[in-house]
């Protein structure tokens, strides 16, 4: 396994398991993933954001924590660029399907998808959608819960799915920690491509069509986790929760 920044240094998790120090490495060959960086429509500051995933076993983890279960709106969102859109893979996910509790973003049959287990129920939205994601370009992704019934699946800034709870509901406290690049329940379902400013907020950020921020994603008083993804320290929560990842794989 190797982690990669998507330019210009190199981070490799040294050791196995979950556990491992950072150490820097003369960049590859670039890669898809890392050519078109800095293209539209994504543009941040710096080159030296987002984390390349394997797509085999590239994850971060961080802890279960009762901050992930959210009881009202929440959104949950990220920029990513993915290599492949043809297989499901899951972007951030802090779920159990078996147990029918939490929420995550992912992509299914070619489309951006939020998934979110109610108080009982699964609910998805994005699925069936026209259009598929592009590969190769950045998109930002957003799902939101409006703490009532309605979930959104945001792609660029633009509603792409709407859908209704049957009734009122809200996100089952799930005991799984969370994960970004793979699925929560069981490590499946592996994002292959960069994915940079991972963000979970109480409330809903977007209510409707936005233009999406192109410069890193503050934590303001909203922010339950936010993970910019840098060359620093790309697996540290930046929002007043300190909800720190790990760097693993397998």
């Amino acid at each position: 396994m190797s982690w990669r920044l998507a330019v210009p240094v190199v981070a490799v998790v040294a050791g196995c398991g979950r556990s491992g120090v950072l150490e820097e490495r003369a960049p590859p060959p670039a890669t898809l993933a890392q050519t078109p960086f800095l293209a539209e429509p994504h543009a941040l500051p710096t080159p030296e954001h987002g984390l390349v995933f394997d797509g085999v076993d590239d994850r971060i983890q961080a802890f279960q924590n009762p901050a992930f279960d959210i009881a009202g709106a929440l959104t949950i969102e990220a920029w990513i660029l993915a290599e492949s859109v043809a297989n499901e893979s899951h972007i951030l996910s802090h779920h159990d399907d078996g147990a029918e509790q939490g929420w995550l973003l992912m992509i299914r049959t070619e489309r951006a998808a939020f998934r979110m287990y109610g108080n009982p129920g699964q609910f998805d939205v994005g699925q069936t959608v026209p259009e598929p994601l592009s590969a190769g370009v950045w998109h930002h992704l957003a799902g939101t819960f409006d703490g009532d019934r309605k979930l959104t699946i945001y792609v660029d800034g633009l509603v792409s799915q709407t859908s209704l709870t049957p009734s009122s509901t809200a996100a089952a406290p799930c005991p799984t920690p969370f994960e970004i690049g793979v699925s929560t329940d069981g490590g499946g379902f592996p994002f292959h491509g960069v994915i940079d400013e991972a963000r979970v907020s109480r409330g809903l950020r977007y209510d409707g069509p936005f233009a999406p921020p192109r410069d890193r994603f503050e934590a303001d008083a909203d922010a339950v986790g936010l993970w910019h993804l840098d060359e620093t320290e790309p697996a540290l929560d930046s929002a007043s929760d300190g909800l720190d990842g790990i760097l693993g794989s397998g």
